[in-house]
């Protein structure tokens, strides 16, 4: 019973609700000097721009727990995934507003981890890297 009770403290993971911009903008893609992957700018609300990877591979967007830091979100549950290095240990988030291309995505929650300890994944002098845009968030 107390394992129902603090499963439903969690977010869920799935669809945010998306506002499409009447006229979307060009989505630049972004290379870092020291990492040969692309990366989309994305404008994340009270904290300023940061870097995701896309990967469509990835199941659901990861945030690292840089960005949920420095916006101050509290993060719920506990989730076990499978990675790159292994099981690893990840909470999740809601972020505020997210834009992207113009569009606006509410209600986008990813799972959080330290990305520079549990993926090959970075943070490098040009940009900080806010995570991964998996392929949930679009579906």
């Amino acid at each position: 019973m107390i394992a129902l009770w603090l499963a439903g403290c969690a977010y869920t993971l799935g669809r945010p609700e998306v506002t499409y911009a009447a006229r979307p903008e060009p989505l630049p893609l972004v290379r870092t000097t020291v990492d040969p992957r692309w990366y989309v700018p994305i404008l994340v609300e009270g904290e300023g721009l940061w870097a995701f990877f896309v990967d469509t591979g990835y199941s659901y967007t990861t945030c690292d727990d840089d960005l949920i830091e420095a916006l101050g979100i509290e993060t719920r549950g506990k989730t076990v995934v499978r990675g790159e290095l292994g099981n690893l240990t990840t909470s999740k988030a809601k972020l505020p507003q997210v834009l992207l291309g113009g569009h606006a995505l509410d209600g986008l929650v990813c799972q959080v981890r330290d990305m520079d300890r549990t993926s090959s994944i970075r943070d490098t002098r040009e940009v900080p890297i806010a995570g991964v845009l998996g392929i949930i968030t679009w579906l």
